[in-house]
């Protein structure tokens, strides 16, 4: 990456007393894998300050920064603030899409379900581990919007394992126990072992606990997605999509 390419900003669903395990780690490993791209996280109530102190010193005529959201798919309240915060700045904000739906999130998924034994493991490390599960409930965080933008990686992942997979959103408009309903249904269809992915990052998660809704599902679960090295590289493919979309707008 060259140095002098825009500084990338991650932006947080949260605040660093929240989220800063994560997100921290996640900006470290990205600064890492990209040598010369300077990275800077935005938690969301810091988003107007940390996108104006980048614009401060940007040239008036080029991109001041990509900022990125660090989701995996849509998060309505926090995607409203992160576009109030560009349109506030006085400086070419580049805003790349969420991290999904893409590829690269199934085969995360598929990581995750097989450290955890509820999957064959990866085929390209040519190894297996426990016998897989009957179906997968990939858990998500958006409401509706979230399930829909899940479904390509439900779709991908279900590809992947030859077994039925859902979506289902921890904020589901139908209220708590959406998770466990939908355990219960692939059971009552006759999936015997039925595990849980959480298809998010960390700091999207508020106001629910994964522990007890994988208690309630009374289901086997896999780890978040966390700082998965497919994410890493994940979000430096938004970046160059962002960024190159920026520059095509200001040649025209």
């Amino acid at each position: 990456m060259p140095g002098d390419a825009p500084p990338l900003v991650l932006a947080v669903p949260g605040t660093a007393a929240t989220a800063e395990a994560v997100a921290a780690e996640f900006a470290a490993l990205t600064q890492a894998a990209h040598q010369g791209l300077k990275v800077r996280l935005a938690y969301q109530d810091e988003l107007p300050r940390v996108l104006a102190d980048v614009a401060a010193n940007a040239p008036a005529d080029d991109v001041a920064a990509v900022i990125a959201p660090l989701t995996t798919g849509p998060l309505p309240t926090f995607d409203m603030l992160l576009r109030a915060a560009v349109a506030g700045t006085r400086a070419i904000i580049a805003q790349a899409e969420p991290l999904g739906p893409h590829p690269l999130i199934a085969q995360a998924l598929h990581a995750r379900l097989a450290e955890a034994g509820l999957a064959r493991a990866d085929r390209v490390r040519l190894m297996t581990t426990h016998s897989p599960t009957d179906g997968v409930v990939v858990c998500v965080v958006g409401g509706d919007d979230a399930i829909r933008h899940a479904e390509v990686s439900c779709v991908l992942l279900a590809s992947r394992l030859a077994v039925p997979v859902v979506a289902v959103a921890l904020d589901a408009q139908e209220g708590p126990g959406a998770v466990a309903r939908a355990v219960e249904r692939m059971r009552a269809a006759g999936a015997v072992r039925v595990g849980l992915c959480p298809s998010i990052i960390g700091p999207e998660l508020r106001g629910v606990r994964l522990e007890d809704v994988i208690a309630e599902a009374k289901a086997e679960a896999a780890a978040a997605l966390g700082t998965h090295p497919a994410l890493i590289q994940l979000v430096a493919e938004r970046y160059a999509d962002a960024l190159e979309r920026a520059w095509a707008a200001l040649e025209s």
